[in-house]
């Protein structure tokens, strides 16, 4: 996404497709040493590695004990979920405790760097929810036009990618039809969303992201 005002706010949700919740319990928050923030209820556990961009390091579905982060080796290499991309994929974020539990559970990170730009994003946790809400606030100090792009590194049941791995996306014009290979930019979306679901283990998710102007999905690693 490309954004030439000063401020623009991205407003996301992650939502487990498949979890059937039998018992509700309060949300925890556990700050730790700071370097990593775990947020959970009885679906998700999730942990913040704070200093590594912020990025989610794991994201484990109570359901079936999967991690569905496929990618995370350390703090300053590619991996995780929300990864800010342009100069914040690594770069250490503050962490502050909003929420430290009960009926929700939120979190805080900002990064500011030296070129004018900043990074805040809040992430909150419900209890008895699969959903995990992300907003999103980039700030361009600079004046000078800046791409923005949001990475993550998830699959159903934490991967491997495999032909039961179906995408939905919705473009403009056309029905809308499972995809198996997804490869390529999607920017004629008719709503801001996309999914993904395994037809084999009926695992999935949605990624809602209104504000949002375009998709890309990469298998090269597949």
């Amino acid at each position: 996404m490309k954004f030439n005002t000063t401020t623009k706010v991205l407003l996301s949700a992650l939502v487990l497709g498949s979890l059937a919740l039998t018992s509700r319990a309060d949300v925890k928050v556990t700050e730790g040493n700071g370097v990593n923030i775990t947020m959970e209820n009885d679906a998700l556990k999730v942990n913040i590695a704070v200093e590594g961009g912020g990025r989610i390091s794991s994201l484990i579905d109570k359901k079936t004990g999967k991690d569905l982060v496929t990618l995370w080796k350390s703090p300053i290499e590619d991996g995780g979920l929300l990864d800010d991309r342009n100069v914040f994929t690594a770069m250490p974020y503050s962490g502050a405790v909003m929420q430290p539990g009960g009926k929700s559970g939120m979190v805080r990170l900002t990064a500011n760097n030296a070129n004018g730009m900043s990074m805040t994003k809040i992430i909150t946790l419900r209890d008895g929810d699969s959903t995990l809400e992300v907003s999103e606030t980039f700030s361009n100090g600079t004046q000078k036009e800046s791409r923005f792009m949001l990475r993550s590194f998830l699959l159903p049941n934490g991967g491997p990618l495999t032909d039961d791995d179906q995408y939905f996306i919705p473009i403009k014009g056309e029905p809308l039809a499972p995809i198996t290979t997804a490869h390529n930019y999607y920017d004629a979306l008719s709503s801001p969303w996309s999914a993904l679901w395994n037809k084999q283990s009926g695992e999935g998710f949605v990624v809602a992201a209104p504000g949002i102007d375009k998709f890309y999905f990469w298998q090269g690693s597949k």
